[in-house]
């Protein structure tokens, strides 16, 4: 891949960004995409040169309303229920793997419940509220400010709220953990299949990146299985 092809596709990157943002249909993505390789193709100019600031030509661009998707109260509740559920069980992989190690009954901490529930807030604000999810996407620093912000609360949250809610026996923990990747995985197969709007090339008919769509249901799952690899090193070091 040259320079120009590159840079062209950083551009297109960053105008997908930009339109799903505004909620743009993915065929409709498709079209504007294959409507701006094509003049690049055909003309020999970059997309830059051709089109301006990706971002800018994104926000100019106009489409009919029913190219453009609208959300509904019910439809966010399916859309966020496997993340949230998913959270649970990645959450509660640290604490299993301690009590596999101590044999002792899993701690939940007052921490541990502010912190879910500032994630779950989280992930509802990004779905919802665009505007900050387009100034991290925007500008390298907001993201970092961002994220600095996020984990100093957290790590607030589990210094301030140290103390023990209660205790869940290990098998039980277990099978909540189990039981909640095991929705994760589900509930966001049946959104992919459901509520996926992938972007469609008029030219070929064909989704383009489906795989990245298909492996989506499974983060949970292998997020789960590196953090328990995480914890499990340094216990069975130490043992």
């Amino acid at each position: 891949m040259n320079a120009k092809q590159l840079t062209d596709k950083q551009w297109l990157d960053e105008m997908i960004i930009e339109l799903r943002l505004r909620n743009v249909r993915g065929p409709a993505i498709g079209d504007a995409v294959a409507a701006v390789e094509t003049h690049c193709a055909e003309s020999g100019e970059s997309a830059t040169e051709a089109f301006g600031h990706p971002r800018e030509y994104a926000r100019a661009l106009e489409f009919p309303a029913d190219q453009v998707s609208k959300t509904a109260p019910g439809q966010w509740v399916r859309l966020m229920s496997p993340i949230a559920i998913g959270l649970v069980g990645l959450y509660l992989v640290p604490g299993i793997v301690l009590a596999l190690f101590t044999h002792e009954p899993v701690a939940v901490r007052w921490g541990d419940i502010a912190t879910l529930a500032l994630m779950a807030a989280v992930v509802v604000l990004l779905a919802r509220v665009h505007g900050v999810l387009r100034a991290i996407l925007q500008r390298w620093i907001n993201a970092a400010l961002i994220l600095g912000g996020g984990i100093t609360l957290l790590t607030m949250t589990q210094v301030l709220l140290d103390a023990t809610a209660f205790h869940v026996p290990l098998w039980l923990a277990a099978v909540v953990c189990l039981a909640a990747l095991a929705y994760s995985v589900i509930g966001m197969r049946q959104v992919i299949e459901t509520e996926q709007d992938l972007i469609i090339d008029p030219r070929t008919r064909r989704p383009k990146n489906p795989a990245i769509a298909a492996a989506a249901s499974w983060i949970f799952v292998i997020s789960a299985v590196g953090l328990g690899l995480i914890s499990a090193i340094p216990l069975w070091m130490a043992s």
